[in-house]
């Protein structure tokens, strides 16, 4: 799998494809980003029978990858891998691999979603049918403070963590909800909306 297929995905693709299985939890021991640019297919493409490091495992990787790759010329992650039968193996992976692992979750949470979405007796119709031809990477709309792509509503489904742009999502649509219900042109409103944003500044 490379980026620009995932990239090109409908919602109603997803439907139909057979990723990578997840790994178990624990499966990336230790790591250390390293200068050597590889080559090998193995290193920059994620075959079909491949496991797939966890969003949680691969975040810390995700964050810092950038940093390392501006200020120290870092090009891939040398990788501990714990097998099934719990033995060790490395592996490098590629920037852009990393990158596709992360794709690929996004992929799966935008497969559950259309699922919960053709079961849901809950969502008004069309929508799930509306949702079936638009792009995993499209953008959502009309919030002021955010900006995501829609496979990440798929966090929502189950617990997992939830993505801080769909939380910012969430809380402005409540804030609006609860502006209207007691809107009044002379008083202002008694609660304030804090994105997590200005949290963190």
């Amino acid at each position: 799998y490379l980026t620009t297929f995932f990239n090109l995905l409908s919602f109603n693709d997803t439907l139909n494809l057979h990723l990578p299985p997840s790994a178990p939890k624990g499966f990336i021991v230790c790591w250390i980003f390293i200068l050597d640019v590889p080559s090998d297919c193995d290193s920059i493409i994620v075959q079909p029978d491949e496991m797939i490091p966890l969003t949680s495992e691969l975040l810390p990787i995700s964050f810092a990858m950038t940093s390392a790759f501006e200020k120290d010329g870092m090009r891939s992650v040398l990788l501990n891998l714990c097998q099934a039968d719990s033995t060790e193996m490395t592996a490098v992976y590629h920037f852009s691999k990393v990158c596709i692992c992360a794709i690929s979750h996004s992929v799966n949470q935008a497969c559950e979603l259309m699922h919960y979405m053709g079961s849901s007796t809950l969502l008004p119709p069309g929508v799930a049918d509306t949702l079936h031809s638009v792009s995993i990477k499209s953008l959502i709309q009309g919030f002021q403070i955010t900006e995501f792509p829609l496979c990440q509503l798929g966090c929502l489904l189950g617990e997992t963590y939830i993505e801080e742009d769909v939380l910012n999502a969430l809380s402005e649509l409540l804030y609006f909800l609860e502006a209207t219900r007691n809107w009044s042109p002379t008083i202002d409103p008694s609660f304030l909306f804090l994105p997590t944003l200005f949290l963190n500044n």
